[in-house]
């Protein structure tokens, strides 16, 4: 991928509940404006329904674009809802060769 940036680790965000996601997502440093959260279903399906107003199923490997209206990352904590633009449904295939 060539990025060459910082990558931060959290454990909080692995069996958890939406609500700590959008906690982390609010403590993000605004010298950040894009943002790239990896983690499990159904959490960040109900994510993506909070923050977007839209339900949508997303399989293994998918990848949502949104786009959030706001000027700092704290403000992710006040009813924001955001412009679900593009949802990727990536199909992976495995075999036993």
């Amino acid at each position: 991928m060539n990025y060459h940036n910082e990558i931060h680790l959290s454990e909080l965000l692995y069996q958890t509940i939406t609500k700590d996601y959008i906690n982390i997502i609010s403590k993000i440093p605004n010298k950040n404006n894009i943002v790239l959260l990896v983690g499990h279903n159904p959490i960040l399906e109900n994510l993506i329904e909070i923050i977007t107003n839209e339900l949508r199923i997303m399989k293994m490997c998918s990848l949502v674009h949104v786009v959030l209206a706001i000027n700092s990352w704290i403000e992710i904590k006040t009813q924001t809802k955001g412009k679900l633009i593009e949802l990727f449904n990536i199909s992976i295939f495995y075999s036993n060769m």
